[in-house]
């Protein structure tokens, strides 16, 4: 295997990470050299949406499919703590013209309360919405 094939495979890899955790496409043109000439996102599930304020647009996890004897609908089955941040906001002015800036930004993964936020259908995902506030830890590891 060539360098110019072993980069390209391994930036493959990587791509198909982005895209699992955030739902977000990485297109790639390379020159003759295995050089990348230019990146462009595509898919982008904020789809254009920016959230005001100290507003974070999350995409929860997918729960753990469980295999077993009893079947419990979807419409039953309770919502993810975690997920990835999508889109944030500027963060929060206070009234004396004061701002704080968001202590997460998009791809950060995030533990939020179960029945927290504004679900919504951004771009043909749903996502939620919620304060900056309402975000309990953010997973360093992730």
């Amino acid at each position: 295997m060539t360098n110019v094939e072993d980069r390209t495979e391994r930036i493959g890899r990587l791509v198909d990470d982005l895209r699992e955790m955030t739902g977000v496409s990485v297109v790639f043109e390379f020159e003759a050299d295995g050089k990348v000439k230019r990146a462009s996102l595509q898919g982008a599930p904020s789809a254009g949406v920016r959230p005001l304020a100290d507003r974070v647009i999350i995409k929860r996890d997918e729960p753990a499919k469980k295999s077993g004897l009893i079947h419990i609908p979807d419409a039953a089955q309770q919502p993810e703590h975690w997920g990835r941040v999508v889109a944030a906001g500027p963060g929060r002015v206070f009234d004396n013209g004061a701002k704080r800036e968001m202590p997460v930004k998009p791809g950060d993964r995030v533990l939020v309360s179960k029945w927290m936020g504004n679900d919504v259908k951004i771009g043909g995902q749903e996502m939620l919405v919620i304060p900056e506030s309402e975000i309990l830890a953010v997973d360093d590891g992730a």
